[in-house]
């Protein structure tokens, strides 16, 4: 019995993550000026020192729209990178992000959101993203910047057919927060990496 309520819970906490996400580019090959169009950018660095040989990358986010519940994937590969995507109009959360260092991969819950409206450019800002050091409580913490100057001169170099289009500031809030970073497997199984005797 205690087996089956233990499985009944497990479930319970992943339903929610169960369903598919729409998987996109950061940078598609082309954008449409007919399309709704969020950019931005993301940056990730260390706020300490670290034992790690590898620097943080952000290897994906997740955004879910907040009328229809569609989740979508982006995935970044990169310790800094621009991202252009087109999405619904409509009222969205960055849900989570997940961090790469090596062979090590983190995740990190959020809850910031922001609207995107039909027409133009809708831009997100530069997400910052400050990983501590590696601890048992290890925090991120996640800070939306703006600078419209280099976002104009980011889509004339990478979109010219859009740089005519006005551009409207949609910044995710909360601007600051700090959350947990917890380690998901697949965790490495080489005995340097191991820290359980079951590795």
């Amino acid at each position: 019995m205690k087996e089956i309520r233990t499985l009944m819970l497990v479930l319970g906490i992943a339903f929610p993550f169960l369903g598919c996400a729409t998987n996109m580019a950061p940078l598609p090959a082309n954008l449409s000026v007919d399309q709704t169009i969020v950019f931005g950018k993301v940056q990730a660095s260390l706020t300490g020192p670290t034992t790690r040989w590898y620097t943080p990358q952000i290897r994906f986010f997740e955004l879910m729209n907040l009328t229809t519940k569609e989740w979508f994937r982006v995935d970044i590969e990169s310790a800094d990178s621009p991202f252009f995507l087109a999405l619904p109009p409509g009222e969205y959360e960055l849900v989570r992000l997940q961090i790469n260092e090596g062979a090590f991969r983190s995740m990190a819950q959020l809850n910031s959101t922001f609207e995107v409206s039909r027409g133009g450019l809708n831009y997100l800002g530069i997400w910052e993203v400050k990983i501590h050091p590696p601890t048992y409580l290890r925090l991120v913490d996640v800070s939306v910047e703006t600078d419209l100057e280099d976002a104009k001169a980011q889509v004339l170099s990478l979109y010219p057919d859009l740089a005519g289009l006005p551009i409207t500031s949609q910044l995710p809030t909360p601007r600051d927060s700090e959350t947990r970073l917890v380690e998901i497997s697949p965790y490495p199984r080489v005995w340097w990496f191991c820290r359980h005797l079951t590795c």
